[in-house]
């Protein structure tokens, strides 16, 4: 057989490192599958809940809930401010390594008030963390606002 005919003959038979290819069958990737250094499928999944360090504005039950599936992160937020009045941003927490958001631009929401209909509270992050903000200065005192948002991150897998 030429060297011609037996690159050809691996070619319908092998997958090779660099020509394009279309592979049939399962294949299964022990150790993952990566393309351009980015892990395309990770099935790990890890939580962590994070309460405030900000007890000046938040109660010291406020937490966020932290549930992280490969890349994809949930973070179900349960606050409740201390004071009325609780106009302007307010840095709930800085994000954990290994859940920041990949882009902060356009990261934020809103949380419901669970303690009263209205009004509710809404979510921001920057280079501080998350954080939060009431539309209103006479928001009351004591309002528990609860609220999840969902976002990709490309942090290294937290330990």
């Amino acid at each position: 057989m030429t060297p011609l005919r037996t690159s050809q003959q691996i070619d319908k038979k092998a997958v090779t490192l660099a020509s394009n290819q279309t592979v049939g069958g399962i294949k299964n990737f022990k150790d993952g599958l990566m393309v351009a250094d980015t892990s395309v499928v990770v099935d790990r999944y890890i939580e962590k809940t994070v309460v405030t360090t900000n007890t000046t504005d938040f109660s010291a039950d406020s937490t966020v809930y932290f549930q992280r599936w490969g890349r994809i992160v949930i973070a179900n937020i349960s606050i409740t401010n201390k004071a009325a009045n609780f106009a302007g941003w307010k840095v709930l927490m800085q994000f954990p390594d290994g859940y920041k958001p990949n882009r902060r631009t356009g990261w934020g929401g809103t949380l419901t008030n669970n303690t009263n209909r209205a009004p509710s509270l809404s979510l921001y992050a920057n280079d501080f963390g998350i954080n939060v903000m009431s539309p209103t200065s006479d928001f009351p005192a004591s309002q528990n606002c609860v609220g999840t948002i969902v976002y990709f991150t490309s942090d290294v897998w937290p330990s």
